[in-house]
């Protein structure tokens, strides 16, 4: 029999750690860690970890264990969590996987949903391969010439993707797109008997949240982070931009350490704006890759409304806790896929491919 998994879903502030830490107190559980970022040591501002008062002495793994100088990758991610899964097993806790890498959290709900969970390496690096792949612009370069399908598969910015995919066909010699196509026909199975929630919030309402969160985080010491991370930088440790360097905020204040620009002004609102981007990307990746891939495999999700903070206890936590419990002692829960007001967008025809990106 399958072993049990409760994951959790959505865009950056909305209130997945708070619902992890409800469910964990309610149901025996405890709660695996779904952010790449936040798998780095320190850096609890910047990368949004859940403070430690508000975690009410629940277990919390994979957080903070990983250092500054070291990638992670999906790979290392799915064995961690497979391990921890097994032993939350035997001792009888229910385990809740809460972040917002959905690519990593994909990976766990789903065998074989991800590229890289099927391949072997079959021999090490090469010096020079290894400075191409610490280098974005010859990454890019290089996956455009080897693998020209699967490089437009990604945003430029997207260079963690991009590397990896370089990285496959480098210790395998099979194009990445070769491997897509082999997964594809391939039998993708639910990994876990999985129940996901996925909390939502109306975009509009959503952003205002979040630019606000910025602003919280300049307060509790975000530049203090920011000058940390610079610093390593200037040494040297970077990695060229990989690693902990993509958490979201740092490159946006670069302009301003590098003193390019007086002010910190600009970079405050690049960080806001980018924030916005990066959860619209989340909401558009759940739409378009989880979502079909769940409804395909058998899993079960239910969406949970996150818009009014004023009744989040009533609509998201107490609801969230009666749904697991239903579940886990076997009863069919009544799925919705999609936010109801985007439902009722698609069936006016008023939901548009401009709002959250086609599929």
């Amino acid at each position: 029999m399958k072993n049990t998994l409760i994951a959790i879903v959505g865009n950056t502030g909305v209130g997945k750690s708070q619902l992890a830490v409800e469910l964990a107190r309610k149901l025996n559980g405890e709660i695996i860690n779904g952010d790449s970022m936040q798998m780095y040591r320190g850096l609890d501002v910047i990368t949004n970890k859940h403070p430690m008062k508000e975690r009410m002495g629940v277990p919390h793994h994979l957080l903070g264990h990983i250092e500054w100088d070291k990638q992670y990758t999906v790979t290392q991610f799915e064995k961690e969590v497979t391990g921890l899964v097994d032993d939350m097993e035997k001792r009888s806790k229910i385990p809740i996987l809460v972040g917002g890498t959905h690519y990593y959290i994909q990976s766990i709900i789903a065998e074989n949903s991800t590229i890289g969970q099927r391949e072997s390496p079959k021999r090490n690096l090469t010096a020079e391969e290894e400075q191409i792949l610490d280098n974005p612009a010859q990454v890019e370069k290089e996956l455009k010439q080897i693998d020209p399908v699967i490089a437009s598969k990604f945003h430029p910015n997207d260079t963690r993707r991009l590397r990896r995919a370089l990285e496959v066909f480098y210790t395998t010699g099979q194009r990445p797109s070769e491997i897509y196509q082999e997964q594809s026909e391939c039998t993708t199975k639910l990994r876990y008997n999985v129940l996901v929630f996925w909390i939502y919030c109306q975009r509009d309402v959503l952003n205002e949240r979040l630019d606000t969160r910025v602003d919280a985080m300049l307060e509790a010491g975000l530049m203090d982070e920011i000058n940390e991370l610079y610093g390593e930088w200037e040494g040297g440790k970077n990695a060229e931009g990989q690693g902990v360097w993509q958490v979201l905020g740092f490159k946006q204040f670069l302009p301003y350490l590098s003193k390019e620009v007086p002010t910190p002004d600009s970079s405050v609102a690049a960080m806001k704006s980018e924030t916005r981007q990066y959860a619209k990307k989340q909401t558009k990746w759940i739409i378009n890759k989880l979502t079909p891939q769940l409804q395909k495999l058998g899993g079960t999700m239910a969406v949970l409304d996150s818009t009014d903070l004023d009744n989040w206890q009533e609509n998201v936590a107490d609801r969230a806790v009666d749904i697991a419990r239903d579940w886990l002692s076997g009863e069919q829960i009544k799925q919705r896929l999609v936010p109801e007001h985007i439902d009722a967008q698609r069936k006016q025809q008023e939901f548009s491919r401009d709002q959250w990106g086609s599929p």
